[in-house]
């Protein structure tokens, strides 16, 4: 798809939803230069600003955004002519002259960002094109490998330390608690000795009654 002075249609008349790339040819400025992307499955993806100039120098550089610290190429072409001497700016000011027609910015940071454009002495300018730099993204924090070992043995101690503590605290508690014993029974003896006195009474009021 593609969005150009406020309006969206297919990329090419011929080219809605297929799954190759969209070939626009024999490009027109003011038809073809504007916001491209595309969709699928209800997604959308990043545009792309592209720009048709009717002129006859280019400035050749990333349509995506770069990652800091990444090196930048950017390469002014004439339609006819390569490698030519060409001299580039940065938001309308002067950076440098190049022999060779490229210009690479080693390392960029968001401070590169802006609108460039080159020209070849004799021939014409090109148009500007931004460059968006992104903020790298740092990998997560680990620890490293001996602080990782460390709490891992710091760990196994407390835990050795921990079930050793509770045995101690259970020994001593089975020794400071006092004995129980069973409450005392009557012993053979007593038993004995109050049967023959239950028997005396006994033959004792028998002969009582046998007399009376």
């Amino acid at each position: 798809m593609k969005r150009i002075d406020g309006f969206v249609r297919p990329c090419a008349a011929t080219w809605s939803s297929s799954t190759g790339p969209c070939e626009v040819k024999e490009l027109i400025a003011a038809a073809d230069s504007g916001l491209y992307w595309c969709e699928l499955g209800g997604q959308t993806s990043s545009t792309v600003n592209i720009t048709v100039t009717g002129g006859a120098v280019i400035l050749q550089s990333p349509v995506f955004p770069v990652m800091e610290g990444d090196a930048v190429t950017l390469s002014c072409r004439e339609k006819k002519t390569s490698n030519l001497t060409a001299d580039f700016y940065k938001d309308g000011s002067f950076m440098e002259k190049s022999s060779t027609g490229n210009l690479t910015l080693q390392s960029v940071s968001r401070s590169d960002e802006g609108l460039y454009s080159c020209s070849i002495s004799g021939v014409a300018a090109s148009p500007q094109s931004r460059l968006t730099v992104r903020a790298a993204q740092s990998p997560p924090l680990s620890p490293p490998p001996q602080l990782s070992l460390l709490l891992g043995i710091g760990v196994s101690v407390f835990c050795v330390a921990l079930v050793l503590l509770v045995g101690l605290l259970r020994c001593r508690r089975r020794q400071t608690d006092p004995p129980t014993h069973p409450p005392p029974s009557q012993s053979l003896s007593s038993l004995h000795t109050g049967d023959d006195e239950n028997l005396s009474m006994m033959v004792y009021q028998t002969v009582n009654l046998r007399t009376a």
